[in-house]
């Protein structure tokens, strides 16, 4: 997931002057502000994070809406290639959300093939994966430059009950990444057992090989003996010289 990094000792007053009245909640403050008629989207600080960006990750609400309602360029990105929505979902700040959905156009963040759909499935918040597929028609297989679906971001990510809603609205399963890895390696690799009996239970493959090894050949080699024991049960047999411990 992408993190933000904030630098209060940039050297402009205004955007310290800013952020000491966002903590603050200064609404008189904004509003004397606003009424200048300024062009807002001048203010950068030293990550590239716009007014907006600040606002969001204090998750102040209010001075959102109003540097929304002010025209602020909702779609900028920091130095990082995060937008305010993007950050919105990161931070769970669900009336942010729906603001930054409501403008137009607002949807449309792509860093690398990485959209508001992969984004959600990350999160892991079902409440905002119903929403954004209730309102959007997204393939729900959609891949990002690295060939991740939101399946294999809420796998990635430990997200269980995401993935298990998605799967449910016919995620697939068996989808893999740029590298030929697919959903149910990255639960063995990490040694998720629960994810990794999930997918089990919705029919994942366990019989495929990753540049020759197989999953009991990858749950040995990263010390996950539960999910060895259980893939041995199920006929697995070793590829390699690793051997389960006695």
């Amino acid at each position: 997931m992408i993190t933000i990094i904030f630098q209060k000792d940039v050297n402009m007053t205004f955007i310290n002057k800013f952020i000491e009245q966002l903590e603050a909640n200064n609404q008189i403050w904004l509003e004397s502000i606003l009424n200048q008629d300024i062009n807002l989207n001048q203010y950068l600080d030293s990550n590239g994070n716009n007014l907006l960006i600040l606002s969001v990750y204090y998750k102040n609400y209010w001075f959102s809406k109003k540097i929304v309602n002010a025209g602020i360029n909702i779609t900028h990105t920091n130095n990082q290639g995060l937008c305010a929505l993007e950050l919105a979902i990161q931070l769970n700040c669900l009336r942010i959300i729906k603001l930054l959905l409501k403008e137009k156009n607002s949807i449309f963040f792509d860093r690398d093939g990485f959209n508001i759909l992969h984004a959600v499935a990350a999160n892991g918040n079902i409440k905002l994966i119903k929403m954004i597929m209730t309102l959007f028609d997204f393939d729900i297989n959609i891949r990002d430059k690295n060939g991740f679906t939101p399946l294999l971001w809420a796998v990635q990510e430990k997200r269980c009950n995401a993935a298990e809603y998605l799967l449910l609205k016919g995620a697939d399963i068996n989808s893999i990444d740029s590298e030929g890895f697919d959903a149910i390696y990255i639960s063995v690799s990490q040694g998720n057992k629960n994810m990794f009996y999930l997918l089990v239970s919705y029919g994942a493959k366990l019989t495929n090989l990753y540049d020759g090894e197989n999953l009991l050949d990858i749950a040995i080699a990263w010390n996950h003996y539960d999910i060895a024991l259980y893939l041995v049960k199920k006929g697995i047999e070793l590829r390699t010289d690793l051997k389960l411990p006695v």
